[in-house]
């Protein structure tokens, strides 16, 4: 019969006279080493409900843009028709004596003429905006990516400072906004002087006429 050491040593290759070595490398996470390795469906729908999905909000913007242009373009008249009767009414009611029921009167028009007026745009960016959104990521609504978390909020003036203003992020986010930027003002530029004469005629033109023209130059730049 042999005794515990002797067991030890056959069965387990110890020996007292040697150190014992663990590797711990066998107990640490594929992340770790770099490794990943693809999300679980638990994964995937637990981001979801947070909110943390993959979206271009350039991407949103730019069909947000587009789709006004549009509007602006195909609703020409009816803006043109809207803006001259609400300066129209503007100006017939110069006269109107200034009494708290004539200014609530005027007030009340004139906020009504701008509904109106900037209503079918908010409506229309409003509804590209969400179908931009539902085309890439589906339909989702996430109550926990509109909490608060105060916990990811630091109050040291310094990480603040360098986090808004020496972040990756941020250097990135500014040299895409100056190229845009950039972009715009070249391409309104080019326009503009193409037609620097059609809009110096607009003086000579009606109030109708001059309105149409230049929507039709700033559809041409957008």
């Amino acid at each position: 019969m042999i005794g515990k050491e002797e067991f030890k040593q056959v069965i387990l290759g110890y020996d007292p006279g040697k150190s014992f070595r663990i590797d711990l490398q066998l107990f640490a996470k594929p992340e770790d080493e770099g490794r990943t390795e693809d999300p679980t469906i638990y994964k995937e729908r637990k981001a979801r409900e947070e909110g943390k999905v993959a979206r271009s909000q350039e991407m949103v913007s730019g069909f947000v843009l587009l789709a006004a242009f549009i509007a602006i373009w195909l609703l020409g008249d009816y803006f043109i028709g809207t803006s001259k009767e609400l300066i129209t009414s503007t100006i017939n009611n110069m006269d109107m004596p200034f009494t708290p029921g004539n200014l609530g009167h005027y007030l009340e028009n004139a906020v009504w003429n701008l509904f109106k007026i900037s209503g079918p745009i908010l409506l229309i960016t409003v509804v590209v905006a969400f179908l931009a959104n539902v085309v890439q990521v589906g339909f989702m609504f996430s109550p926990k990516a509109m909490k608060v978390d105060f916990k990811k909020v630091s109050f040291t003036a310094n990480k603040m400072f360098s986090k808004i203003f020496f972040s990756k992020q941020t250097a990135m986010n500014l040299v895409k906004s100056v190229f845009k930027i950039g972009v715009v003002v070249l391409v309104t530029y080019i326009i503009v002087n193409w037609k620097k004469e059609i809009i110096l005629n607009t003086i000579n033109m009606e109030v109708y006429t001059s309105f149409s023209t230049l929507a039709n130059i700033s559809f041409y730049i957008g």
